[in-house]
């Protein structure tokens, strides 16, 4: 370090070598010199005398930042170090610096933020190559899967629709190896963040079994859901990521799982407040298990127990790594407890915001004995658990021989649950042998069959032949149980309310859509036209290749509907949206994104575009035909059952009126679903306008009252939409205007879709 010794009057009296050395000048060059010294920059002069006149009064700083000029002229910065040497009076004598070049040090920094600005620039372009990579190898997947899934609903012989099968399936596999590699790709990068919401811990949990539930009656294995009755009805979590971690966990248990068992268990470790919970998530199977020196290695990317079991069981090795990734976004972590030959658990503790809800009230105070048999403990338990929250007396026996046994000595149950699969005498037989043998009638004894599929229309026969009229599939769920039982003991619905209102007409208007298809992929455009085409019978179907052109077959057409691809040169699919809300006169033509992309916030970035709704290619006709039902119905445009043709596996019209449900519950009797809509019919004329007026006085209580009272109605009513709807408001915790107006909207909308309904259903 360099070293200056000043006098009071300013002037140089001493430096050393290193000071010499560090400005070019020599010893006999600056002793004895007064300010302004040379080696001080022209524009630093006034600013290094204020900082030594302060220096004399004894303001002294601890150290400062300041440029020094070289005798050639280079300037370089240095750290100042300032003191002095006073006398006993504590008077300065002098003054002398220390003087540190860090122009080295500044060079290290400069080089530092230069490399960070590269490597941000190289995480962006990754992360570009990835969102581009992302598109293009779905843009032909999506063809691949979306003519697959259409030819797959033509007339085809066994073989060919075998081998289109397996065409679909391996499509699908390789967009799921896509997305653990993206996914996998996003963790890495940091650009994966969690989105949290209010969470249904019942609807999210029958979510996932219904998911992999095909997997599991495949297989012939046994699934199990243990929700226990403590356990809090809502979680704020990232819903999304949490139903992918537990889909991941399951589909590797039952991949690795030959026979036995899986089991979806959530246990309550803690109540922390009552506004936070710790949890326990787990997934049990009984499979082949992982041996102790390989347990941590599986959570390794790209890893797996040994180097067969990519060859034996498929997948990436990624699953587990992207599972436990996200977990440390939620501060928590997998946790194994494995046996070879014996299976294995994965779990993971996490604390939760949380809140209990109300439970849905059922009345079977008159069941006060179940018996239930099932050859697993486990699912005897979890029934047993289940039904400890009513004072109820629950016997258990683990075959046929046994309840056969039971009914033999003259005991009699409320319910008896029969499982289908067991050993020896399984559940058919067994009911078989209670009316036949034993010769109890449905009448004396009801039974409620539990099976893994109730896909059979075989087995609907010989239920039906048996007097069962009930049924469940497996796993369990709490709120279904329920249900049943209700049911059951409950046939007659309760009334709905009689008021007399004034009746309105409010048929839909029937009209033929016209449906605009932007896309610059000449198979995305013919699938998208194909798919339309299939799921309207009567339809209008208009294209353009990119923005531009898209702009100009709105003004020319005005279409009813637009399906707005992204990616597209000239004009981008959010620039041709904000241009078509711009040149838009009062009227919002549903825009639809269909993108290949997947990165965080491109639904986002669609809905402030001005688009409304985002469907991920590939797309298939059930996912298509959701949002064409949702927003043509919205536009006022009637899409008839007719047109809207049957699609396997789903059934859009029940999301407004489930009347199948309904009969099921009033046990066919038409006369009576007469009444109940004709009754609804009146309730739903009225309620819009009292709703209308409490919103415009903003009478937050009295809206929560009638949100209540309309999800009751159309719960009874069997209106699942609607029902969702007054849910929604009535779970508001406080008037929030937006969100009001939003919901009230899309309220008004459905009570004219199912007063359309209604009308339709009284005339037939």
């Amino acid at each position: 370090e360099g070293l200056i010794l000043i006098n009071t009057e300013g002037a140089i009296i001493k430096v050393n070598k290193a000071f010499c050395q560090m400005t070019g000048y020599s010893e006999e060059e600056l002793i004895g010199l007064t300010p302004p010294f040379p080696h001080w920059p022209e524009d630093s002069v006034s600013e290094v005398q204020e900082i030594f006149q302060n220096e004399l009064t004894g303001n002294l700083n601890e150290s400062f930042e300041l440029t020094f000029q070289r005798k050639n002229g280079e300037l370089f910065p240095a750290i100042i170090k300032p003191r002095s040497v006073k006398n006993m009076e504590g008077q300065i004598l002098y003054m002398f610096k220390t003087v540190r070049d860090i122009s080295e040090q500044r060079q290290y920094e400069n080089n530092l933020l230069q490399a960070k600005k590269n490597a941000e620039a190289a995480n962006k372009a990754k992360s570009e190559f990835l969102a581009n990579m992302s598109h293009e190898i779905r843009t032909p997947l999506n063809g691949v899967i979306g003519f697959t899934d259409l030819l797959m609903k033509t007339e085809l012989n066994a073989f060919q629709k075998e081998y289109m099968q397996t065409v679909f399936q391996s499509a699908n596999s390789l967009l799921d190896i896509i997305n653990d590699i993206l996914d996998f790709s996003k963790i890495e990068a940091g650009k994966l963040e969690l989105s949290i919401t209010k969470v249904d811990i019942l609807e999210l949990m029958g979510q996932i079994t219904d998911m992999v539930r095909p997997q599991i009656h495949k297989k012939g294995l046994e699934m199990l859901l243990d929700i226990p009755i403590n356990c809090p009805r809502f979680i704020w979590v990232d819903g999304m990521r949490l139903r992918q971690i537990l889909v991941n966990l399951l589909s590797n248990a039952i991949k690795f799982t030959k026979s036995g068992e899986i089991e979806l268990r959530v246990k309550v470790l803690e109540e922390v407040n009552p506004q936070a919970t710790k949890l326990s998530f787990s997934i049990r199977d009984t499979g082949i298990g992982i041996a102790p020196e390989n347990q941590q290695k599986i959570f390794e990317a790209f890893s797996q127990e040994d180097a067969s079991t990519t060859r034996r069981f498929g997948g990436t090795g990624l699953g587990l790594s992207i599972s436990n990734n996200l977990l440390k976004l939620m501060d928590t972590h997998l946790r194994l407890k494995s046996q070879v030959g014996e299976g294995s658990t994965f779990y993971f503790e996490i604390e939760l915001p949380s809140e209990k809800g109300e439970s849905e009230q059922w009345d079977i105070e008159t069941i006060k004995k179940i018996l239930v048999v099932d050859d697993n403990e486990n699912n005897l338990r979890i029934v047993k658990d289940m039904l400890s929250k009513f004072d109820i007396e629950v016997q258990l026996v683990q075959n046929g021989f046994d309840a056969l046994g039971k009914l033999q000595k003259g005991e009699r149950f409320d319910v008896i649950f029969m499982d289908y699969h067991m050993p020896i005498m399984d559940g058919i037989a067994t009911v078989r042998s209670i009316r036949q043998v034993l010769n109890i009638s449905a009448e004396e004894q009801s039974v409620i069959f539990l099976h893994s599929s109730m896909d059979d229309e075989e087995l609907r026969k010989i239920f039906k032949e048996l007097g069962v009229i009930q049924y469940l599939a497996k796993p369990l769920q709490i709120n279904t149980l329920f249900r049943t039982l209700h049911k059951l003991k409950n046939p007659a619905m309760d009334a709905l309310p009689q008021e007399t209102v004034q009746e309105i007409d409010t048929n839909p208007i029937i009209a033929t859509p016209t449906v605009l298809i932007v896309d610059d992929n000449h198979v995305n455009l013919l699938l998208a036209k194909s798919l339309v085409n299939f799921l309207l019978k009567d339809v209008n179907i208009i294209q353009a290749n990119d923005g531009k052109e898209a702009i100009d077959m709105y003004l020319q057409h005005k279409p009813t509907l637009i399906l707005m691809d992204i990616q597209m040169p000239e004009m981008n699919g959010y620039e041709a949206s904000e241009a078509i809300r711009v040149l838009e006169k009062g009227k919002n033509v549903p825009i639809i994104a269909l993108t290949a992309g997947t990165v965080k916030g491109e639904r986002e970035r669609c809905l402030e575009a001005g688009m409304n709704d985002y469907l991920s290619k590939p797309i298939v006709s059930e996912d298509l035909g959701a949002a064409l039902k949702k927003w043509l119905l919205q536009t006022e445009i009637l899409v008839k059952d007719t047109n809207i043709q049957s699609v396997e596996n789903a059934d859009i019209q029940i999301k407004h009126f489930d009347k199948e449900f309904l009969l099921e519950r009033i046990h066919q009797d038409t006369d009576l679903l007469q009444v109940i809509l004709e009754e609804g019919r009146k309730y739903l004329g009225n309620i819009w306008s009292v709703l209308y007026e409490q919103v415009k006085n903003e009478d937050w209580k009295s809206i929560h009252q009638t949100a209540h009272q309309l999800k009751g109605v159309s719960l009874s009513s069997c209106f699942p939409r609607l029902a969702e709807l007054a849910s929604e408001i009535e779970d508001l915790e406080e008037y929030e205007k937006n969100n009001i107006d939003r919901l009230i909207h899309s309220l008004e909308i459905e009570i004219e879709v199912v007063m359309g309904l209604i009308a339709d259903e009284l005339v037939r």
